[in-house]
């Protein structure tokens, strides 16, 4: 059976997104894992339009990756993507961008954070 990632970041830091993909082509992770992301800022929609756009993508996935960098804990969505998450009992992983010291949102700073590695990455998944 497939399994879905749903990338969780705040949209600065979306070329970090295909650094994952590129791990995720090459096998590192199996050949049944897909990543998927919002691509575009659905924040002029307004708040109900983003949830019901959000809900379905992330209650689909298995697990939703988060991606903590230096300002991921002071954007609403992001934490808002982690109560969906917990309300549908999905897995949580926060994957730490490299260089970077940012806190972790405040909706998750109960979970460890994982160094940016593949090997790191793919045992988080795993756990």
């Amino acid at each position: 059976m497939p399994r879905s990632i749903f990338v969780s970041h705040v949209y600065e830091d979306r070329q970090w997104v295909a650094q994952l993909k590129d791990w995720v082509t090459n096998g590192s992770h199996g050949s049944d894992l897909g990543i998927t992301t919002e691509l575009y800022d659905l924040r002029p929609l307004g708040d109900a339009a983003i949830d019901g756009h959000l809900s379905p993508r992330i209650r689909g996935a298995s697990v939703l990756l988060v991606l903590v960098g230096q300002d991921t804990h002071s954007h609403q969505w992001v934490r808002r993507e982690i109560e969906l998450a917990t309300s549908f009992g999905k897995k949580i992983v926060l994957l730490r961008i490299p260089n970077t010291t940012g806190a972790v949102p405040t909706n998750a700073r109960n979970l460890s954070t994982v160094l940016w590695s593949p090997g790191a990455l793919k045992v988080a998944l795993e756990g």
